[in-house]
Parts: structure tokens; C-alpha cells; sequence
């Protein structure tokens, strides 16, 4: 499936995943087109890509296996990364060793019906504006891209919850070591 499908799929996307959907303003205006939501990682935390940085170690090693294997170990090419994908997809366990693979997951997934995209959509806008309100801002103000980055994160983790798309069974996991005698502890 092409990215677009995966994002008519999703819906949501973290934007780690398609830097071009980051850096290009042609990219965002193309999510909103198709009413997909951007969800940006936090600036300095990399706690938040956690799932994203194991599952990239794992492809990045089938990717050097595959390579050196083919007698190019220190050149990656597209067709090493592809095999590598292809391999992961059919092979890996996420779920434990007699869960599914992700290729099964994938196909057997539901596709999102449009009235609860709509839902979706209107409690992200709700949320969106309690959170500006919280945060002292105007909801029909301008906010500056680090600060709509943060309220989106807010307003979009909320929806997800109150539709039913995100669930915390104990509580939210803080993030980072505040205390510098803890950090410093070998």
C-alpha cells in the first residue's frame, strides 16, 4: 500500500515516520487535504519515538544482513531496504511468538468508516479549543508552530481517548528523569 492509502487508512500519522509531511509545506497541506492529523513528537525527547527507534534497529539489521549478503555490506541500496521490509513484515512477532505478524495485522485491519472519522474530527476540534483555552490563547488566534505542535499533541492525545482509540491501563507513563542525582547514578 501506498503511503497515501496508509494515511486515507489512518488517519493519524506520527510525522517521524514521513519526514516529507515535516519539512514540506506541500507535504502538511496535503494531510490536511486529505484530513489527516500530524502528530509531532515533543522537541528534545526522544522517550517519544521509543517504539519507532526499536523497530528502525531491528530493519536496520536485516538491512546490513541483506546487504552483506548480496557482497555490499557497506552500501545499502533501495532493493536491500525493501527486502529488509518485506522480511520484517512476514517474519517478525510483535504480539509474541504465536501472535500474528504485522503483514497479517495489516490485512485484517478494519477500515476506518467515514462517520467516525467525522466524530474523530470534531472532538480533536473541541479538544483543540480547551486546550488553547487552558493555555491562555485565543482559538481564533495565531499560534506559533512549536506552541500548535503542543496543543495538537493535547487536543489529538484527548480525542483519541475519548473516542475510544487510546486507552491507559495505569495511568500515563512520565517521561524523562528530572532529578540530575538520579541521571548521574552509574
Amino acid at each position: 500500500m501506498t503511503e497515501t492509502g496508509v494515511l486515507r487508512w489512518a488517519g493519524v500519522v506520527r510525522h517521524e515516520a514521513l519526514p516529507f509531511f515535516v519539512y514540506c509545506r506541500s507535504g502538511r497541506k496535503f494531510l490536511q487535504r486529505e484530513g489527516v492529523f500530524g502528530l509531532y513528537s515533543p522537541p528534545r525527547r526522544p522517550q517519544y519515538n521509543g517504539a519507532i527507534e526499536a523497530g528502525i534497529g531491528s530493519l536496520k539489521s536485516r538491512i546490513e544482513r541483506r546487504a552483506a549478503w548480496e557482497g555490499h555490506p557497506e552500501v545499502w541500496n533501495a532493493e536491500d531496504v525493501e527486502a529488509a521490509r518485506r522480511e520484517a513484515n512476514a517474519l517478525a512477532r510483535p504480539r509474541g511468538g504465536l501472535g500474528p505478524t504485522p503483514e497479517t495485522l495489516w490485512k485484517s485491519r478494519e477500515r476506518v468508516a467515514t462517520e467516525s472519522r467525522d466524530q474523530f474530527r470534531e472532538l480533536v476540534e473541541i479538544h483543540r479549543n480547551r486546550a488553547m483555552k487552558e493555555e491562555g490563547k485565543s482559538p481564533s488566534g495565531v499560534l506559533l508552530e512549536q506552541e500548535a505542535r503542543r496543543i495538537d499533541r493535547i487536543a489529538l492525545r484527548r480525542a483519541l481517548v475519548d473516542h475510544g482509540d487510546l486507552l491507559f491501563k495505569r495511568g500515563p507513563i512520565p517521561l524523562g528523569i528530572k532529578s540530575q542525582k538520579t541521571a548521574n547514578i552509574t
